[in-house]
């Protein structure tokens, strides 16, 4: 073992245990909201963001680095380190990352920032330090939707643990222990995503937020609008809107109001997910290829073929907090980190919790898995 991961081991052997421990995702205290006026911290911290946003990596890690060096006990600090700490994994640094986020757990505890620390360094030292171990591991079933749920297509949660599960004909919610909590009708939803803790439900010709009444979308085509025609939808940050539409075959920026924005990327999307960085991942309909997308909508495919992985259907994609890429086939998980490289492929075969016909995942803030599998009807978790 090398000596970084020596020096990893004896860092984080308090967290770990902790991390390992920890039960199913709970509604965390809340820390101070948004930025104050006159706050130098919080004015270092927005502009550390603006330089991260425009690509300049490093002189952004040096700024979040500032705010905490000149403002030690803000929980700006602690905010940058988390920001530095995930660039730092952007980059393929690792070890300082996790070194990073160290300090905020024990710097700031009590914290959702301390929350947060501990569940992004549970998901790097799952990859990264478990040394001939499994990287996941069968949890529980969260869900057994036998005779209730038919023809899932999403899941997601809210940040007190309850779980959403959409299917074509409905929106069934589930609290933290799998007990059913409601069930909304609904005809043909495309796709489902949390925004503030409430379900925004992309439909054929619009989208529903909450208890809301339908937005109708339309979609400039050939000089003319008309009326959408959505496979897929995601939330951005900011309360931004993406839907996959069919007929343009392109991803499209809209508003919450329904207002149309501009076209993203060229791609019939099925499936997408939005990462920590705005990141997109879209899975195209004909070919099942994965495209990542840029915020200037220029496209890159994941090969479909690499050392150590074979994609043969992508269903589902996801992100976890550090920007890590999981794509879901019917039988098995596979990995990317931030920078491309490919982290696992987990295939549970007929271990507890195996799936065969998974149709829908979900990975949480402390880099669970939650897969819906059509042949069990049970939403299966894996840590």
């Amino acid at each position: 073992m090398t000596a970084i991961r020596l020096r990893c081991r004896r860092l984080f052997v308090l967290v770990l245990v902790l991390g390992w421990a920890m039960s199913p995702p709970t509604a965390i205290g809340q820390s101070p909201g948004g930025e104050r006026a006159g706050d130098p911290a919080a004015t270092l911290f927005s502009d550390a963001e603006a330089t991260r946003a425009t690509g300049q990596t490093d002189d952004a890690i040096g700024k979040y680095q500032r705010v905490m060096a000149e403002y030690p006990v803000s929980i700006w600090a602690a905010r940058s380190a988390l920001e530095a700490a995930r660039s730092m994994v952007g980059q393929g640094k690792w070890a300082p990352a996790m070194r990073q986020m160290q300090e905020v757990y024990l710097g700031f505890p009590g914290s959702r920032e301390a929350e947060q620390a501990l569940e992004r360094n549970t998901i790097l030292h799952r990859f990264r330090l478990r040394q001939g171990q499994p990287v996941f591991r069968y949890a529980r079933t969260a869900v057994n939707g036998q005779s209730l749920l038919r023809r899932v297509i999403d899941v997601d949660m809210d940040s007190g643990g309850r779980v959403y599960i959409a299917t074509r004909q409905s929106l069934a919610v589930f609290n933290e222990s799998g007990a059913l909590v409601r069930t909304e009708p609904a005809d043909e939803i495309r796709g489902l995503a949390m925004q503030a803790d409430a379900p925004a439900l992309f439909y054929e010709r619009g989208l529903r937020k909450g208890a809301s009444a339908l937005v109708p979308i339309s979609i400039p085509d050939q000089n003319r609008l008309r009326e959408a025609d959505i496979q897929a939808g995601a939330v951005t940050a900011g309360e931004g809107m993406l839907i996959a539409d069919h007929r343009t075959k392109a991803i499209h920026r809209v508003s919450p109001s329904g207002a149309y924005l501009s076209r993203l990327a060229p791609v019939d999307a099925v499936r997408m997910a939005v990462g920590p960085r705005g990141e997109i991942a879209a899975i195209e309909r004909d070919t099942r290829v994965v495209h990542l997308v840029a915020a200037d909508g220029k496209t890159r495919p994941v090969p479909a073929v690499g050392a150590g992985y074979l994609l043969r259907g992508p269903i589902d994609v996801a992100f976890d907090p550090l920007g890590q890429l999981y794509i879901l086939e019917r039988d098995s998980v596979v990995v990317f980190a931030a920078t491309g490289e490919l982290l696992s492929v987990f295939a549970p075969g007929a271990a507890a919790g195996a799936f065969r016909t998974a149709v829908a995942l979900h990975v949480d803030g402390a880099g669970r898995l939650y897969v819906y599998d059509d042949d069990s009807e049970r939403l299966q978790v894996f840590h």
